[in-house]
Protein backbone atom coordinates (compact mmCIF):
# COMPACT_ATOMS: atom_id res chain seq x y z
CA UNK A 1 0.00 0.00 0.00
CA UNK A 2 1.19 3.98 -0.72
CA UNK A 3 0.22 6.39 1.56
CA UNK A 4 -0.91 9.78 -0.69
CA UNK A 5 -1.92 11.70 2.18
CA UNK A 6 -2.27 11.61 5.87
CA UNK A 7 -0.95 9.51 8.66
CA UNK A 8 2.31 7.29 7.60
CA UNK A 9 1.65 3.66 8.94
CA UNK A 10 2.59 0.42 7.28
CA UNK A 11 -1.21 -0.08 6.67
CA UNK A 12 -1.87 -3.97 5.97
CA UNK A 13 -5.42 -4.02 5.30
CA UNK A 14 -8.74 -1.68 3.83
CA UNK A 15 -11.90 -2.65 5.67
CA UNK A 16 -16.10 -1.37 5.77
CA UNK A 17 -18.21 -2.36 8.74
CA UNK A 18 -21.03 -0.87 6.43
CA UNK A 19 -22.86 -2.59 3.63
CA UNK A 20 -22.60 0.05 1.41
CA UNK A 21 -18.96 -0.73 0.23
CA UNK A 22 -19.82 -4.96 0.57
CA UNK A 23 -18.76 -6.87 -1.98
CA UNK A 24 -16.70 -4.03 -4.21
CA UNK A 25 -13.30 -5.44 -4.17
CA UNK A 26 -11.77 -8.44 -4.52
CA UNK A 27 -8.39 -9.73 -3.36
CA UNK A 28 -5.90 -8.43 -5.97
CA UNK A 29 -7.73 -5.63 -6.94
CA UNK A 30 -5.89 -2.31 -6.55
CA UNK A 31 -7.33 0.67 -5.02
CA UNK A 32 -7.88 4.24 -4.06
CA UNK A 33 -9.18 4.45 0.09
CA UNK A 34 -10.06 7.21 1.66
CA UNK A 35 -10.96 6.29 5.41
CA UNK A 36 -9.85 6.59 8.96
CA UNK A 37 -6.53 4.85 10.24
CA UNK A 38 -6.87 2.20 12.37
CA UNK A 39 -4.45 0.82 15.23
CA UNK A 40 -5.90 -3.10 15.82
CA UNK A 41 -4.97 -4.55 19.15
CA UNK A 42 -5.40 -8.05 19.53
CA UNK A 43 -5.48 -9.90 23.15
CA UNK A 44 -3.85 -6.36 24.55
CA UNK A 45 -0.89 -5.90 22.22
CA UNK A 46 -0.52 -3.72 18.88
CA UNK A 47 -0.74 -5.90 15.78
CA UNK A 48 -1.55 -3.89 12.67
CA UNK A 49 -3.00 -0.39 11.01
CA UNK A 50 -5.82 -0.26 8.78
CA UNK A 51 -7.77 2.19 6.90
CA UNK A 52 -11.52 1.68 8.17
CA UNK A 53 -14.15 2.87 4.88
CA UNK A 54 -17.29 4.21 5.68
CA UNK A 55 -16.88 5.09 9.64
CA UNK A 56 -20.64 6.58 9.65
CA UNK A 57 -23.60 6.11 7.74
CA UNK A 58 -23.03 8.76 5.81
CA UNK A 59 -19.98 8.00 5.12
CA UNK A 60 -18.78 11.77 4.25
CA UNK A 61 -15.36 12.25 2.85
CA UNK A 62 -14.52 8.34 2.75
CA UNK A 63 -14.23 6.13 -0.60
CA UNK A 64 -13.04 3.38 -1.80
CA UNK A 65 -12.60 3.15 -6.00
CA UNK A 66 -11.09 0.53 -7.79
CA UNK A 67 -7.77 1.66 -9.33
CA UNK A 68 -7.01 -1.12 -11.52
CA UNK A 69 -8.28 -4.88 -12.33
CA UNK A 70 -5.76 -7.17 -12.18
CA UNK A 71 -6.85 -8.59 -15.81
Amino acid sequence: MEIIDGVDVPLTEVVSFTHTYAGEVIDGEHVIAKGKVEKVIVNGEFSHYRIVVGTTREAIDEYLKLKESPA
